[in-house]
């Protein structure tokens, strides 16, 4: 396992997109795509005032700290930005936002599951740009959480493998810091610092400039986001990354010298992802059997397996789990080790 190194202000080394994406025409749609990202994020944001009529919950004078703080630390980041950096950025705001979209009004990964307000402090400092939730009722008719998914997003393959490794070692050596600070789902009434299941979804950068469009047009025409085979391409990622941290985290909590506090954490984060697996892994066979098709599957296999240490059919074999479903079976078959 590689050791995670925390954010960086020098992003001198960090990936450049290619030199065409500075073209004065793919410009203007990145830089139209990004505003349209922006207003698409106001209504689903929290921010810090948001907060102040959960004052029995989020204590004022920490969350201004809080949000204060990470002002600060945005600021900092991105006074080191490049144009090519700021592509890049304004790319990833729109694939957060196609993404969110996807999930909460398109079904991408389900019909059962949304997405929660987001806010600054914890897609910041916790790397969370989007919070997949699915709700259920219980026998008194009454919502609850049923799951929980914090999501991080990147068009970077360097910046892929270090998200999954920053994933690896809050499992092995942190699993307490795998929280959503600031989480406020109003329709359940649940408020508060959660512990939250954790993976990275990425798509290259080409791929998402050849998107901008159906981004672009999507309050006239939401066709082309609610086909898109992205959509199954994530779900793929989402199952192999749910399945393995879930046998992480077992592995973790095997270990000992943990105290009782860091043991139930892993319980419970255990129960967590094994809660995810199952629905999302129910999501793709049910949308494979629905269409009949089998899209193009993920590539992003063996990055996992490198920042995993496992072989690639190892963590198909994780991916598919004990019931063996044929449908399920010839997708994996077709993702390449």
């Amino acid at each position: 396992m590689r050791g995670y190194a925390p954010r960086q202000y020098d992003q001198s080394n960090q990936e450049r997109p290619p030199a065409q994406y500075l073209d004065a025409a793919i410009e203007k749609d990145i830089n139209q795509a990004h505003y349209l990202a922006l207003e698409f994020f106001k209504p689903r944001r929290m921010d810090e005032p948001d907060y102040f009529k959960h004052a029995d919950v989020f204590e004022p004078k920490q969350l201004h700290e809080d949000f204060k703080e990470v002002s600060k630390q945005r600021a900092r980041y991105h006074q080191y930005d490049s144009p090519e950096n700021k592509i890049r950025k304004q790319v990833s705001d729109v694939q957060e936002a196609m993404t969110t979209k996807g999930i909460q009004e398109l079904d991408w990964f389900g019909s059962n599951f949304t997405t929660a307000k987001r806010n600054d402090f914890d897609d910041f400092r916790q790397q969370i740009d989007i919070i997949a939730i699915h709700r259920t009722r219980n026998s008194e008719n009454e919502l609850k959480l049923r799951a929980l998914l914090a999501i991080d997003v990147t068009s970077s393959e360097k910046g892929y493998q270090e998200k999954l490794e920053m994933i690896q070692t809050k499992i092995d050596k942190m699993p307490q810091t795998m929280k959503c600070k600031y989480f406020v789902d109003e329709q359940t009434g649940r408020y508060g610092s959660v512990l939250i299941p954790q993976i990275a979804l990425y798509s290259p950068l080409k791929d998402l400039v050849e998107r901008l469009p159906n981004w672009i047009n999507h309050e006239k025409d939401s066709t082309p986001i609610q086909n898109d085979p992205l959509q199954m391409e994530y779900l793929q990622q989402a199952l192999l990354q749910t399945t393995l941290f879930m046998n992480l985290v077992a592995q973790a909590g095997k270990k000992g010298g943990h105290g009782e506090y860091q043991m139930q954490t892993y319980r419970d984060l255990m129960k967590r992802y094994a809660t995810d697996v199952k629905l999302i892994r129910n999501t793709v066979i049910a949308k494979a059997r629905q269409s009949g098709q089998y899209p193009k599957p993920t590539e992003t296999l063996p990055l996992l397996s490198e920042v995993a240490g496992l072989n690639s059919a190892t963590l198909k074999q994780y991916a598919l789990g004990a019931e063996q479903d044929p449908v399920l079976i010839k997708l994996l078959e077709r993702i390449p080790a």
